[in-house]
């Protein structure tokens, strides 16, 4: 009895989850990309932290942390409602996940020095011939 491979499964829910989940995967790899381009070094990526919690990126630049959500998609113009599934909710999560990093790595953080922290959603639109990536710079404060 011969198997068929994976991406031929005849099962299509199993497929676009998996598809999804592979563009999750290389939205964060061109995100971090991005980022080292631009002078950070990466701490980290798809750091659990709390229960519930991940954060796809953590990058470093000076004394100044960034936390970063990474939003992937194939749908042209899906750049809006990506911004919008990072909804208030997904805002705590990830805020209180930063707290978690934060109390658990202290040997990366010098006590001496005081470290900004930010949290940006960076969006990657596979739907052109070459990624789309937007970088939104402090795109919430967490309550």
């Amino acid at each position: 009895r011969s198997f068929q491979p994976v991406k031929n499964t005849p099962n299509l829910r199993f497929r676009q989850r998996n598809e999804t989940h592979q563009s999750g995967w290389l939205g964060e790899i061109f995100s971090g990309m991005h980022y080292v381009r631009n002078g950070y070094q990466l701490i980290a990526h798809r750091f659990h932290g709390s229960r519930d919690g991940e954060i796809d990126l953590i990058a470093r630049k000076g004394q100044e942390l960034v936390f970063i959500e990474v939003k992937s998609f194939f749908v042209r113009h899906a750049d809006d409602a990506a911004l919008y599934r990072v909804t208030p909710a997904k805002q705590r999560i990830i805020a209180d996940t930063a707290e978690y990093f934060f109390a658990h790595h202290e040997k990366l953080i010098e006590s001496t020095v005081e470290i900004d922290s930010r949290f940006d959603i960076v969006t990657v639109d596979f739907s052109h011939r070459k990624p789309v990536l937007r970088q939104y710079a402090d795109a919430f404060i967490p309550v």
